[in-house]
């Protein structure tokens, strides 16, 4: 046995020069993580209300309702009373994300309009979006960004005004509103639609991969509403 090994022997090892260090590590760790957490847990509820208050001002602007229409604390309440104008209907996927739809009316049954989400990974990062429909989910109401991860300067370029207003504006060729999408939604690249192609927007240029994203995650979601819609699954 060495003099270190005995030494270790007789003082017990948190009494050693590897012990005392094996401690001041664990203290360390722990005085460094605690803070994080509990700052992890502060915010918690403000990032969650952040994220919520984001959803509702694109749901207000794409199904073009007043502000007034939607409440936070009922967003998504499938119980709420029609007079809030929206009512938010939930379908589990075998992939383990929601399907959600939201349904505007005028409080007499009538649909308004319909707003889809379309979320998955791009070339960077995340996605999200939500689109506005009419209620024959034939032309597109309004587009907001919710969160992109893309390169700024290229796919994050999804947030500017020139790309969104694709979605929605009175001089677009499908009529009065946003581009048609039947048939499937598709897209141009390096020019704007011609009045054949009232179906496809202009891609972002340089970012192919995240224009091609938003055109799958588009149809995708379309598809899924369609088939919900002619099931009766949203019925009011």
């Amino acid at each position: 046995m060495s003099a270190n090994e005995e030494v270790v022997e007789k003082t017990g090892f948190m009494q050693s020069k590897a012990g005392r260090m094996l401690m001041a590590l664990v203290v360390i760790v722990v005085g460094a993580t605690i803070p994080l957490v509990a700052a992890n847990l502060a915010t918690f509820q403000t990032i969650a209300d952040n994220r919520l208050a984001v959803l509702q001002n694109g749901l207000v602007s794409v199904l073009d309702l007043d502000p007034g229409d939607l409440e936070v604390a009922v967003l998504f309440d499938e119980e709420t009373p029609t007079t809030n104008r929206v009512i938010t209907k939930t379908f589990p996927q075998d992939t383990g994300k929601d399907f959600s739809v939201w349904i505007a009316h005028d409080g007499n049954n009538n649909i308004t309009g319909y707003a889809i989400r379309l979320t998955g990974g791009g070339f960077q990062g995340i996605i999200d979006i939500v689109v506005g429909l009419t209620p024959d989910t034939n032309q597109t109401t309004g587009m907001e960004v919710l969160e992109s991860g893309e390169t700024p300067g290229l796919g994050d370029e999804m947030k500017t005004d020139e790309f969104r207003d694709q979605f929605y504006g009175p001089d677009k060729i499908g009529g009065e509103g946003g581009f048609l999408t039947d048939p499937n939604v598709d897209f141009v690249k390096y020019r704007d639609p011609t009045a054949d192609e009232a179906n496809k927007f202009r891609a972002i240029t340089g970012a192919t991969y995240t224009s091609n994203a938003i055109r799958l995650f588009f149809n995708a979601a379309l598809t899924q509403l369609r088939n919900l819609r002619d099931a009766g699954d949203l019925d009011l």
